[in-house]
This record gives structure tokens, sequence and C-alpha cells, in this order.
């Protein structure tokens, strides 16, 4: 029976769109609701930010919305230092038995055929994996999780009594077919810091956000707020209607490997290790970079700058950009109020051309230096990464690196079979967003 001052048409109504198919009941938006305060107000006192989360969460009750935890997650990274995660992941090791921690070890004990004594070898290591397996959201299945606390010491091991500070010089390994181990004088000592020095990416200012738990929403924006002076004392201030968009940073997997002979595994030496870890740090910076630029932003890979929607263009008249072109690059990255120098990336044959370019018919100037720095003052970049005949501008602190959980270790038999060896397979999750696509401008030749 419809209830006082209800008609039968308005009962039936209201039972419709309380359970209309898809949507939530009344009951579960409550649910909802609690549990993403409860669960912002959770991680929030992990890391001594309460304050932080009761602003947060006021504003969005004021705008009768849900907080949302994955906008929090970004909120929350951008306010801790960067070597602390969302979610502490340690598992305990010392800092001696992070040294003692081998990465050659484990892979000879996971190699097809591996003897008891290598197994027995790597005990430690396996054991160190097991449990920081335990500590992951979602490890990967029959994959060895390296411990987070080994990931902050990547580069300060020890191996039979020698520490890896100890590796000044290049020096040949004893196994012929591969490289010389490279100096470490360089190395840092984080696995972060290791992919930062080597990647493009990073030495170009990119904001690296490690630790992360889950998928991350962060506030972004296309343009600046901009200023506006008050014409009498009592005047109201002009509104600045700045564009926003969401950023978003969901887990992407990046899979690298590296092979290891026979010969590498059974006569291991601190020199190997380096070469082993080395090997990783580098294929998966070189794999973050070519995507950071021209992800497709499908089938799992990360959104690059060329395929972010919004980013500024500049089409080339000729192959090599004239320097009224390189200006329009830099201009259009001003022109959406972004302060800040711009930095051009290019490849090697880009570079040659901008060299051999001269700026006009009498100056005997020319578009680039050879300490790589622009005629307009500005520094130029070398990768080749960069397809030929495009250069990107930007102000790369403006574009975010994610990464969640640890390195996870894999290994495939076949692909060495016939010689004993192991492919060794590395995967970090990460993604890549930008910040504020105003800051980013790709300038290519579009003719054929």
């Amino acid at each position: 029976m419809p209830k006082d001052n209800q008609t039968p048409s308005d009962e039936g109504t209201r039972a419709a769109v309380t359970t209309m198919p898809g949507g939530m009941t009344d009951e579960q938006r409550g649910e909802a609701h609690e549990t993403a305060i409860n669960e912002i107000t959770a991680l929030a006192a992990t890391h001594n930010i309460q304050d932080v989360a009761r602003s947060f969460i006021t504003g969005a009750l004021q705008r009768g919305e849900t907080p949302s935890l994955a906008v929090f997650r970004g909120i929350a990274r951008a306010n801790l230092p960067e070597d602390v995660p969302l979610r502490n992941t340690d598992i305990g090791l010392t800092q001696q038995e992070q040294r003692q921690f081998s990465v050659i070890r484990l892979a000879a004990a996971m190699r097809d055929g591996a003897s008891q004594d290598q197994v027995r070898a790597a005990a430690f290591e396996i054991e160190a994996c097991q449990a920081a397996a335990e500590q992951q959201t979602n490890p990967g299945r029959g994959m060895y999780s390296l411990p987070s606390d080994l990931m902050r010491s990547w580069n300060d091991f020890e191996f039979d009594g020698y520490r890896s500070a100890d590796l000044r010089v290049r020096a040949p390994m004893a196994t012929t077919g591969n490289p010389n181990v490279q100096d470490t004088d360089h190395l840092a000592a984080r696995f972060i810091d290791n992919l930062r020095n080597r990647m493009v990416l990073g030495q170009l200012g990119i904001t690296m956000l490690p630790g992360l738990d889950g998928n991350v929403e962060i506030p972004g924006g296309d343009t600046n707020i901009a200023a506006a002076w008050l014409a009498a004392e009592d005047a109201d201030a002009a509104e600045s209607v700045a564009s926003f968009r969401k950023v978003e940073l969901a887990i992407k997997d990046v899979a690298v490997y590296t092979d290891l002979t026979r010969r590498m595994l059974i006569q291991s030496t601190i020199a190997i290790e380096q070469y082993v870890r080395n090997q990783i740090v580098e294929a998966m910076a070189q794999a973050i970079d070519l995507a950071g630029f021209y992800g497709s932003g499908a089938a799992g890979v990360p959104e690059g700058i060329a395929n972010t929607a919004g980013i500024g263009a500049v089409e080339f008249a000729a192959d090599t950009p004239t320097r009224s072109e390189i200006i329009d690059m830099r201009t259009a990255i001003a022109s959406t109020n972004r302060l800040g120098s711009p930095v051009f990336v290019g490849n090697s044959a880009m570079a040659g051309d901008l060299m051999k370019q001269t700026v006009d018919a009498g100056s005997g100037r020319f578009l680039m230096t050879g300490e790589g720095r622009l005629d307009i003052g500005n520094t130029y970049v070398e990768t080749n990464q960069i397809t030929d005949g495009d250069i990107f501008a930007g102000v790369f602190s403006d574009m975010f690196l994610g990464m969640w959980g640890s390195l996870e270790l894999d290994r495939s038999t076949e692909a060495k079979f016939l010689s004993g060896g192991l492919r060794l397979r590395a995967i970090q999750s990460v993604d890549t967003a930008l910040a504020r696509v105003g800051s980013f401008v790709l300038g290519q030749n579009l003719v054929p």
C-alpha cells in the first residue's frame, strides 16, 4: 500500500530508481562512502598526515561527493619523501643481509637442472623472496619478488668477501662474448636512483612516484590560473577558470631480460653480479624511455607524450626545422603560462642536422652548438629513442613515472636450453602520465 501523500505511481518510480540495474542502492552508497573514508583515514594515519586527510574528506563532503581513495593516494604520494612508499613492504633485512643477497645465486637456483648445492647456496635468497611475495598485493605466480629492502641498496652488495664499492675500473669478465663490466663510480645505491640515472627521462627531470599502492588519480591541468587586479578596495576578483583534467596512473608491467650462460652461473663472481644488475636496469630504462615518448596507451603500454591528447604541435616545413619553427615550439609552451625553460629532445641525426643548419645567410651562426645548446638558448638532449625527424620540447618535471611493488624475477630455459644457460626476466609495474599537457610540444615534418 502507498504511504500517506504518496501515489502508487510515485511508489513504483522510487522502487525502480532504487533497484536500477548497474546502480547502487542507498545502503550500498552509504557503505561505499564509509569504506572510502575509513581507508583514507587509515592511510593518512600510517604516514601521520591526518590533517591532509581531514581537509580532503571535508572538501569532498561539501561538494556532495564520496571521497576518492585513488585521488587521496596521489595527494599522499605528493606529501611524502620519494623513498617512503605508500605501503611498507619491507621484510626487515639488515644492511648486511641486503649486501649478501645475490641475484646471480638466485638465478642459478632457478635454472632447470640446478644442483642441490646451487639450491642450498641460494636458500637465503629464496626465503627472502618468499617473504617479499607475502608482502605484495598481487605477486606474480611462479615469480621471485625481490624484497623492497634490497631495492634501496641495489648497487651496494658483496660477493665472496668483495664489496661492489671495490669495483672501480673496467675489468674483462672470464666468459667470452659478453661486454666488460661498467665502472661503478657513478652508480647510486638505490634501484630507483640507478634507473633515473640511466633513463633519458630521468635526466630530464621527470617526477618519479615510487612505492605506489593501487591506482592513483592526481588533479592535473592544461594551463595555470591567471591573476587579476582589483578595480577598487571592495571589488571582487575576476574569476579565473583553469582547465583541469584527471591524471591517472594505473599498473602496467614492463618486462626485460638478460641471458646468462652456463659458465656465468657456475663460475659466478662479483663482476658478473654487477653485470646482471646493470643489464636489468639498462634494459628497463630503455623500455620506459621509449614508452614515455611514444607509448600507445593501449595493450598494456603506458601513454607517451606523442599520444597524449592536448599537447602542443608544430609542423616543420622540412626534415630539419628552421630557427622560427624552434621558436614556435618554445612559444607553444610559454603561451600556456608555464614558467621554466623547456628542454628539447631529439636523436643523433637531428643533432647533426641542427649543427649544420645555418641561422641565416651571413652571420655564420648555426641552430645548435656542439655542446648541445640551441641558438635560442635552450638545452638539446640527444637520444636515439626519438624517431627521425621528431623533436620533443617540454618541462619534464610535469611528467609522472609511477612505480608499484618491487622487481620480480622469472626464468625461461627454452631460449638457452641447448647451451645449458638461462634467460632471466625481470618485471616491474610502472606507468607514465602528464600532469600538465600544455608543458609539452612535438615538432615534426608530417609531409613524406
